[in-house]
């Protein structure tokens, strides 16, 4: 298998986007899934509730989600998709849990 030349990066968005092309689509997902539970993992150990854990962790990953796919380093809008659903559930478990 050949790989593209990784000569001309010239940044991190360049070595972000080379990164992208070798591994098939594959790294933009799984830095935003390493960063879902990097900090779902670090609310949670400060203490903080499940459900806002959640919530944060979601978020956060969305807005990384929505500025990698303007930067052109997601390609595949599942990854985006997935990001926003880590938003909408939690949102819609902690409404109906004060029901």
């Amino acid at each position: 298998m050949t790989y593209a030349d990784a000569n001309n990066i010239n940044g991190i968005g360049d070595l972000f986007t080379y990164a992208n092309s070798v591994t098939g689509d594959l790294f933009g997902g799984l830095a935003l899934l390493s960063l879902y539970f990097i900090i779902l993992i670090f609310l949670y150990l400060r203490g903080e509730e499940t459900e806002n854990c959640f919530l944060a962790a979601g978020f956060i990953t969305a807005i990384s989600a929505v500025l990698l796919r303007v930067a052109s380093i997601i390609t595949n809008d599942g990854y985006l998709f997935m990001a926003i659903c880590a938003v909408v559930i939690p949102i819609i478990v902690i409404l109906w849990k004060k029901r």
